[in-house]
């Protein structure tokens, strides 16, 4: 249907049975999005399972913002943007648009300054306004 432009395919990759799953899909053409979570143990493994896709963009959690903003470089050199969702959901862990309204600094700032490129937000001229004003 010639839809490939238009569509994304993203599901969590943290095992090699994971990325069999996604080899095993016939996606030709689709770019191909992971879900993953980081901690400061598990960054390396967790880098080389996907390396074996190359996703151009990862749907992060971590432990600790720390862990992702030590291993910027790395994920600059896999050409793997960051995403985070800092909608008021539990899995947020914390890093809300609720939070970020008040001190946009301790959550936005702090996401940005470690390496995180895509925020996903209920509050987009919010989110705007603060990217325009730390310019």
């Amino acid at each position: 249907m010639n839809a490939a432009p238009y569509v994304d395919l993203k599901t969590t990759v943290m095992t090699p049975e994971h990325v069999a799953w996604v080899k095993a899909q016939d996606i030709g053409g689709v770019p191909f999005m992971a879900m993953a979570s980081f901690t400061e143990g598990g960054i390396g493994q967790t880098l080389s399972v996907l390396s074996e896709l190359k996703p151009f963009m990862s749907e992060i959690r971590f432990d600790h913002i720390d862990t992702i903003a030590a291993n910027r470089s790395a994920f600059e050199t896999a050409g793997m943007a960051l995403w985070k969702n800092t909608l008021d959901m539990a899995n947020s862990g914390g890093w809300t648009d609720t939070v970020a309204l008040t001190d946009p600094d301790k959550i936005w700032g702090r996401l940005i300054d470690a390496g995180i490129s895509a925020i996903q937000t209920d509050q987009p001229a919010a989110l705007k306004a603060y990217l325009e004003n730390r310019a």
